[in-house]
């Protein structure tokens, strides 16, 4: 563990160290480019032309519940009887070693 340590220590020396910005670059002043209020303008005409059936079509149909608690039904059921095939598959090799221990 110690030569593995020390192997990435030594890889982690020979890297420069990352570029720092300068103390005195006050980011906070620097503002972000105006958008176009052209480009705006034909972004709001395309969100108006879109019919609503097509926004229905877009979302997202809520669960199921009752058809999702009948398959986790099923599995369950499913679990139990292999539950229970193990729990007597279990008692059956115990029954067998139990002449062991004598």
């Amino acid at each position: 563990f110690g030569s593995r340590l020390s192997s990435l220590f030594v890889e982690r020396s020979r890297s420069p160290p990352a570029p720092r910005p300068p103390p005195h670059a006050d980011r906070s002043k620097v503002m972000a480019p105006k958008a176009d209020p052209k480009a705006k303008a034909k972004a709001e005409g395309k969100k108006k032309a879109k019919p609503e059936a097509e926004e229905e079509e877009g979302k997202m149909q809520p669960p199921d519940r009752t058809a999702f608690d009948e398959a986790t039904a099923k599995i369950q059921e499913s679990i139990d009887a292999l539950q229970k095939t193990q729990a007597d598959l279990a008692k059956k090799i115990a029954e067998r070693s139990g002449g062991k221990e004598e």
